[in-house]
């Protein structure tokens, strides 16, 4: 029974150490609104094209 009641007080001991360093949170802040353009920014592609061409020239440079 000693052995019972030991068990059971480290149980709770340990248990309420476990919520000591709990930090309360702060609800999550709203969603950004959406903009008026979602996706591209309307570049025409002209992105795409430099990146393609800084790759090729890589590869190229390792192919050569």
């Amino acid at each position: 029974m000693k052995r019972l009641a030991i068990a059971i007080a480290l149980t709770c001991v340990l248990g309420f150490s476990v919520y000591a360093g709990e930090i309360p949170s702060v609800p999550a802040p709203p969603p950004a609104a959406p903009t008026a353009t979602e996706g591209d920014m309307g570049a025409g592609g002209f992105a795409d094209e430099i990146i393609d061409e800084f790759v090729l020239a890589i590869f190229g440079t390792f192919a050569g």
